[in-house]
């Protein structure tokens, strides 16, 4: 008796069958992965190899409020972490702060870029130029502020703060005009994010005077400048931002520097 045992169920001559067609669907799936390959790969490029001023976006008054606006989940996030903080901060290990030094300057019958601290630059809408530049530029640079005479150093205010806390730098007061009681002064807004060896933030700053009208004997409110961006700046270095073409009669206009700066526990800089 003879068994004859094929292992193989299928006909011998299916190897030599033509394949089946892709399917409509496959192929649309294979196309999904193309594009988003090639989406990955042009982030890493724009990120590895950045061009000139993409350190910098500037913003508008409404996509800042947006962006800074705290929802009612937010909210009971930061209400349940401070209820529970003396339970898990035992548990947390020391971590870096940030310290942001801001510093303004009035400068005097100076054309807008003539005081150029770096090579890249970008401007914004209303003509404001700004540049990001590290601790040697921003050294160097300080160093020839102090050092020209019709330019002159009109405040330095600091805040330290934390890793993705908002924090505010307010300086000035409130007084009488037509309109009644405003504020008047330098005032700044950070939300700070620790990115490697660099602080990624949005910036709102805002620097207003009292002068006074002649017609009402009264001071009306001069907006000297405001600056709304998010940037990212390497740790000791700066953001600094020229106010633009000079508006006013006495031929003024103003520069701002913020500097921001990874502070380990002991309250020495940060080296990464």
């Amino acid at each position: 008796m003879v068994f004859d045992l094929n292992m193989d169920p299928q006909n011998p001559d299916s190897q030599n069958s033509p394949k089946a067609p892709i399917s409509r669907g496959k192929k649309f799936r294979l196309v999904l992965i193309g594009f988003a390959l090639v989406g990955i790969i042009a982030m890493l490029v724009l990120v590895l190899i950045p061009s000139p001023g993409s350190q910098i976006a500037w913003m508008t008054p409404e996509q800042f409020s947006n962006a800074t606006k705290v929802g009612p989940l937010t909210r009971l996030k930061y209400r349940v972490k401070d209820l529970t903080a003396p339970i898990w901060r035992r548990f947390i290990k020391n971590r870096p702060s940030i310290a942001i030094d801001t510093s303004v300057w009035t400068l005097n019958n100076l054309k807008s870029g003539e005081l150029s601290p770096g090579i890249t630059t970008t401007t914004n809408a209303g003509g404001q130029l700004a540049w990001v530049i590290s601790q040697a530029e921003l050294e160097a640079f300080q160093k020839r502020l102090k050092s020209m005479t019709n330019v002159v150093l009109d405040g330095r205010p600091r805040v330290m703060t934390g890793n993705k806390m908002q924090s505010r730098i307010s300086v000035g007061q409130s007084i009488p005009t037509a309109n009644g009681m405003k504020a008047v002064g330098f005032s700044a807004d950070f939300i700070p994010k620790i990115i490697g060896s660099s602080v990624g933030t949005m910036v709102n700053m805002t620097s207003t005077e009292a002068l006074t009208s002649s017609s009402t004997n009264l001071p009306t409110i001069s907006t000297n400048f405001a600056v709304l961006c998010h940037v990212l700046i390497p740790s000791g270095g700066a953001l600094v931002v020229d106010g633009g073409q000079p508006k006013r009669q006495d031929g003024k206009h103003f520069l701002l520097i913020v500097s921001p700066a990874i502070i380990d526990p002991t309250g020495k800089p940060v080296r990464r």
